[in-house]
């Protein structure tokens, strides 16, 4: 907890800072997370490019909503474990 606590600050005070002077300023948020640390803006950059989505426009063909549900089933049929009761295989083919 001791090497978060910089971190939490860091964050409550950045957040604190933008929303208490206007939503627009939260494209500028790297710039107060480490006021001292002038190096981290050009590494952290805060813009709607997202891989080759533009976050900024809707999106038409739905790509993101795709992708999470692909990846919370995969998920899912990865963590769960195999049941040996036949009862319980009975439950689970049927959801």
């Amino acid at each position: 907890m001791i090497i978060q606590m910089p971190i939490w600050v860091a964050l409550y005070q950045s957040i604190s800072r933008v929303v208490a002077s206007g939503p627009e300023e939260l494209l500028n948020l790297s710039r107060y997370m480490y006021p001292n640390w002038h190096f981290i803006y050009p590494i952290v950059p805060l813009n709607s490019q997202f891989l080759w989505l533009n976050l900024g426009a809707p999106d038409h063909l739905y790509i993101l909503p795709i992708l999470v549900f692909a990846t919370m089933w995969l998920m899912q049929k990865m963590v769960t474990p195999p049941s040996t009761d036949p009862q319980q295989q009975a439950q689970s083919q049927m959801s």
